[in-house]
């Protein structure tokens, strides 16, 4: 699509007449289910359009959040301290997609489909720090209670062909169908131990301990279920131990080192996580799975003395349990994946950042980063028959390089900056065999600032700033859609292309 009809390419929301005649058209080919009386429209798409996925009416996305927290913090004596805080999230919004899958009452083949969910959530969380010699020890809680509704429901757009009779920028009211509509509870425990110690005036040593527990239901609001899965899964580790060391030369000179140990508990939704699959697929599942896990090692060395810092560091990761969401036909149709253990995947790295300051007013800093990131098993089914063998392949949307490059200026009065960052290939497939090319996006500033004894024009800044400077054209997201093993997908967004910005600041 993107070498046919270019990045440009976008909605049609300012034709409603071609929308309806390409729904039509979809509907006479027999490409969308749609079952349509006699019409004038043929089974030809106008050029440039081959299909009915080239181009869609029209899409949103709309939200309202409301959220509220308080916290009290307090001093016991000289060398204990707490803190007690309390939040609460509520939350209303649509995705909509107007689509050519499903007729309107009334005869037009298409409809105004959403996904809608609210998010009613609170929380609290606690800390205590207690400082006794030269150990510093902490205690973290943290308590959520969320419920979340999620629903899929359609919409008429009318009958009118000129007209259309629905607006993607208003929520929508008085649904013709719900295709599902289900509660979610998530119930999250978490607790960290911490403590950091002093060993000698250069060595510090921090050690410490977490858990969780998560805890997911899912339940079915309408009378008759929908086809997403139900019922409850728990996501539970008490023990990822974690330490760090860091050792002063002096000079500006540091050593450190750490390990840690993470768990990424399951999440509760309709589109994403072990609920978003059939009731079949979530019983297969339910007793297999296993939330993924990670054991991090790293290791560096921390410099800063005169003209030059900067950080040299190196990392291994190991996940376990690595979970993919396995495609089961196309998702813009609301096709649901299945959630699967995969095995094991290995990340090796390395990065570099420096930062040199030749003249006060002026720095330049760069840093680089590479990483291999890679699959160790196939995917196997439940007799172990390798069904895709990806052993070996590049993980999805894993760049092997970055870097980054700055020079700024700042006087005091007059200010500018260049920034240039390049990223390199990303595969949209398990299998490696599509992907998106390397580019380089280069941003600029240029400000000039007030110092004045007025407090009100004291701090007073205005600046012009270009993003992708030089226009580039690029695929910024990835995976919209999700990731399939081989060949294309709709799953590609556009970067931004060239933006000029004008901004007035004030600095207090």
């Amino acid at each position: 699509m993107i070498n046919r009809l270019g990045l440009d390419w976008d909605n049609i929301s300012n034709d409603w007449p071609l929308a309806v005649r390409l729904a039509f058209i979809g509907a006479n080919r027999g490409d969308t289910g749609v079952v349509v009386g006699p019409n004038t429209f043929g089974t030809t798409y106008p050029a440039p359009i081959t299909t009915i996925d080239d181009a869609y009416y029209d899409a949103a996305g709309l939200r309202r959040d409301w959220v509220a927290s308080g916290r009290i913090d307090q001093q016991f004596g000289d060398t204990a301290s707490g803190g007690l805080q309390v939040y609460y999230h509520t939350n209303k919004g649509q995705g909509s997609w107007i689509t050519p899958y499903r007729a309107s009452p009334g005869g037009l083949p298409i409809s105004f489909r959403t996904t809608e969910y609210e998010i009613e959530r609170i929380g609290v969380l606690g800390d205590v720090e207690i400082a006794f010699g030269a150990h510093t020890f902490s205690v973290d809680l943290w308590y959520e209670n969320n419920d979340f509704e999620q629903a899929r429901r359609f919409y008429t757009m009318g009958t009118s062909q000129t007209v259309p009779g629905a607006s993607a920028l208003d929520y929508q009211t008085n649904p013709f169908f719900t295709q599902w509509n289900n509660a979610y509870n998530t119930r999250t425990f978490q607790y960290a131990v911490q403590d950091e110690w002093a060993v000698t005036d250069a060595l510090t040593v921090t050690a410490g301990v977490k858990g969780q527990s998560v805890k997911l239901e899912a339940t079915a609001i309408n009378p008759v279920p929908g086809p997403l899965a139900l019922g409850e899964i728990k996501s539970e580790d008490f023990f990822l131990p974690q330490v760090g060391v860091l050792y002063t030369l002096g000079g500006g000179n540091e050593i450190f080192a750490s390990f840690t140990q993470n768990q990424r508990a399951f999440t509760a939704a309709a589109t994403t996580g072990p609920f978003a699959t059939s009731a079949a697929g979530f019983a297969a599942l339910r007793d297999r799975i296993e939330p993924e896990k990670t054991n991090t090692y790293e290791i560096g060395f921390r410099f800063g003395e005169g003209q030059f810092s900067g950080v040299i560091a190196a990392y291994l990761v190991n996940f376990s349990n690595r979970l993919l969401a396995i495609p089961q036909g196309p998702g813009i149709v609301g096709n649901a994946a299945l959630l699967s253990n995969v095995g094991d995947v290995r990340s090796i790295g390395a990065e570099i950042g420096l930062q040199w300051q030749p003249v006060p007013d002026f720095t330049v800093t760069g840093s680089y980063a590479y990483n291999e990131n890679t699959y160790r098993d196939d995917v196997v089914n439940q007799s172990g028959t390798v069904v895709q063998a990806i052993s070996g392949r590049t993980v999805v949307d894993s760049p092997e390089s970055i870097a980054n490059l700055e020079l700024a200026y700042d006087n005091g009065t007059f200010y500018a900056r260049a920034n240039g960052n390049y990223t390199s290939e990303r595969f949209f497939t398990y299998s490696n065999d599509r992907s998106v090319d390397g580019r380089v996006l280069v941003d600029a500033l240029i400000g000039v600032r007030l110092n004045s004894d007025n407090r009100w024009l004291d701090g007073l800044a205005l600046e012009a700033t270009v993003t992708n400077l030089l226009d580039e054209d690029y695929v910024g997201t990835i995976g919209s859609n999700g990731f399939g093993f081989a060949g294309d997908n709709q799953t590609l967004l556009a970067g931004a292309p060239q933006q000029f910005f004008v901004t007035l600041r004030k600095d207090f």
